[in-house]
């Protein structure tokens, strides 16, 4: 994904159009916070906040920034949250007078994943 400064939706990969539910047309242009809020139904949920943080990490200091994996709920055409887990690299694109241009965020879904290292350990917190 890449976003103008202040998380403007500017492009997208078909990879991730499709892991997040959204046609590829309807996020350019739009607010990241606006298209994917938190989950409305999860009263933990604070994956907007976990994710702006690093955002403006990058906006302020305008270095990369790796994310430990994030839950962050995707809502579906259907509009039910579904769970979903991710990895974010946020890297800042600079002009020659080093003012910030773009954020890449190389996002990758790391549901399956997660969910089973999630069952593992309650497995062997039960055991």
């Amino acid at each position: 994904m890449v976003l103008l400064p202040y998380f403007t939706i500017l492009a997208v990969s078909d990879a991730y159009s499709k892991a997040a539910f959204t046609k590829r047309e309807t996020l350019i242009i739009l607010s990241l916070f606006e298209i994917f809020p938190d989950n409305p139904d999860d009263k933990e949920a604070n994956s907007v906040l976990n994710l702006r943080a690093p955002l403006n990490y990058v906006i302020g200091y305008k270095q990369l920034h790796t994310m430990a994996v994030q839950k962050y709920d995707i809502r579906r055409p259907d509009e039910v949250f579904k769970i979903k887990y991710w990895s974010w690299l946020n890297t800042p694109v600079l002009n020659s007078q080093n003012k910030l241009l773009y954020i890449i965020q190389n996002i990758t879904d790391v549901t399956i994943r997660q969910t089973a290292e999630n069952k593992l350990k309650k497995s062997e917190n039960n055991y």
